[in-house]
């Protein structure tokens, strides 16, 4: 079998609007954790899974350049790689967040086991509600 295939691949374009993105509230704070598109869809990323995430001191937040709605999340290997595993967004979009003014709180209802960590709907799901 070869390595190098000349033939054309037919490559499926998707609009930004078309890419499921996994979404979790975090607890009361109106924010969601909206995981990368690269890890969107996979089975074991889950409310408990994104609960160790918030503390696990390997993942930090980081404002975006300029102002914004949301702040990176991101993650260090035990190789020492960072990596980026999403943003975390206000529900109000008239809220523009940054870690010195938001960053503290957000953390602490991401760990607190008291704070509920819920899946969003996804459109189709929301539908279905109605």
């Amino acid at each position: 079998m070869a390595l190098l295939d000349n033939s054309e691949v037919e490559v499926m374009e998707v609009s930004e609007d078309e890419v499921v993105k996994d979404r979790f509230l975090l607890g009361s704070t109106g924010c969601y954790f909206e995981v990368a598109k690269k890890y969107s869809g996979n089975k074991n990323i889950n409310p408990e899974k994104v609960r160790s995430l918030g503390n696990n001191p390997a993942m930090k937040l980081m404002d975006t350049k300029g102002k914004g709605r949301s702040l990176k999340v991101l993650f260090t290997t035990a190789a020492g790689e960072v990596r980026f595993l999403g943003f975390v967004t206000a529900g109000d979009a008239s809220i523009e967040l940054d870690v010195a003014e938001h960053g503290d709180q957000i953390l602490e209802a991401w760990k607190d086991d008291k704070e509920l960590i819920i899946k969003a709907a996804t459109n189709d799901e929301l539908i279905g509600e109605w």
